[in-house]
């Protein structure tokens, strides 16, 4: 009876650990306090291990002692694996939060690298006269395609806040761009230095390129460039088709990202 006590016991806190890999395999928002978390549920599991393997070793002991062992037989031995089973697949499910707070504390280090980009060398607060020629740059057809984009960027990260400078007529510029060009490259880039806008003319564009282009860097940059339309039924059921379905991994996660974003907010 003691014996079974036990395992049904461990068997409990590995259930409550299954518990805690379901509220921590998705992506959460890019924060200290999300890696605090999760660095909570790992010293928690570590400490259930602990115990556990405390139980382990004297259940151990008296499994392997002459008295228990011609007194139970087969069930002593029974128990034992079952034991040691759980031991195993607690140590694996240990692993796998270790390795989602490492994944983590990845994410939150490109959050400091984006922030300090922002303070040092990202929103320049430009003036309203270096604003325009960007604009003017972005906007001329008969420039170069490398130098526009540059301009787009430049838009991108002139001011700390609102309006944003990408105004709808470079926005349509650039949609008319995205349609046009061969490389996937200028696709994939206008996409990147377009994320943040919700100009309602972007989001078929988007869209489309998520569900239909042909070079998954593009897909990847449209299923980031789509979080800030949600919530919206047409852009979830999209990234979540992509999450499911695209062939390619990124895009899946970069999806299944844009998705717990939108989550947190």
């Amino acid at each position: 009876m003691a014996k079974t006590s036990v395992v049904l016991a461990l068997l409990a806190c590995l259930l409550s650990v299954m518990a805690f890999l379901g509220a921590g395999d998705r992506h959460e928002p890019v924060a200290h306090a999300s890696v605090g978390r999760l660095s909570s549920r790992v010293d928690l599991l570590d400490q259930r291990l602990q115990i556990l393997q405390e139980l382990i070793a004297s259940q151990s002991e008296r499994a392997l002692s002459p008295t228990v062992v011609s007194r139970q037989g087969e069930d002593s031995s029974t128990s034992q694996e079952t034991l040691t089973s759980v031991q195993e697949e607690m140590k694996a499910a240990l692993q796998r939060l270790e390795q989602l707070e490492e994944k983590q504390q990845g994410l939150n280090t490109r959050g400091e690298h984006w922030g300090r980009m922002v303070s040092f060398s990202g929103f320049n607060n430009e003036s309203e006269d270096a604003i325009t020629g960007y604009r003017t740059r972005a906007l001329d057809s008969g420039n170069s395609v490398e130098d526009r984009l540059a301009a787009l960027k430049s838009l991108r990260f002139s001011r700390i806040e609102e309006p944003d400078a990408r105004t709808p007529d470079v926005v349509a510029s650039m949609i008319d761009l995205v349609q046009t060009s061969a490389d996937a490259g200028v696709r994939a880039d206008i996409y990147r230095q377009l994320d943040g806008v919700t100009d309602p003319n972007l989001l078929q564009p988007l869209l489309d390129s998520l569900a239909n282009d042909e070079h998954p860097e593009v897909r990847e940059e449209a299923a980031e460039t789509l979080a800030k339309y949600l919530p919206d039924d047409q852009v979830d059921a999209a990234l979540r088709h992509a999450e499911a379905h695209d062939e390619d991994e990124g895009v899946r996660e970069q999806a299944a990202e844009s998705l717990s974003q939108a989550e947190a907010r």
